[in-house]
């Protein structure tokens, strides 16, 4: 009985470790998995409070930065996209702009204040 209950604690701990190694891997994942996805929202910028309209096109929005100083063309934005809403929602969705350099999205929230100073809420058109 002594040799079966050894045998048994023995081959009891090999399964611990068996079990831990892809536990320990599926965690190591998860974190990779999650920085690469921060990684690709670096270029992402989220813009609010500008009203929504049918038929919209989001791209043409973010040329607001053209009140910045900023020059900016189609060929900089990868992707601008409003985020969706729950239904009866009388409120205006964020729009999230992913641009192709980290450097542009930089330029913009550097200087994003000074739509604070546009008169009349009138920036967006």
């Amino acid at each position: 009985m002594q040799n079966i209950n050894k045998n048994l604690e023995h081959e009891n701990a090999i399964l611990k470790q068996t079990v831990a190694s892809p536990q320990k891997q599926s965690v190591e994942t998860e974190t990779e998995v999650n920085n690469l996805e921060q990684c690709s929202r670096r270029c992402c910028l989220e813009i609010r409070g500008i009203p929504y309209k049918d038929n919209e096109n989001t791209e043409e929005v973010v040329y607001l930065v053209k009140q910045l100083d900023i020059n900016i063309t189609g060929s900089e934005i990868s992707v601008a996209h409003r985020l969706a809403t729950p239904n009866n929602s009388n409120k205006n969705p964020a729009i999230i702009v992913k641009f192709l350099s980290q450097k542009l999205r930089d330029t913009i929230c550097r200087k994003r204040w000074k739509l604070k100073d546009i008169i009349d809420g009138k920036w967006w058109i």
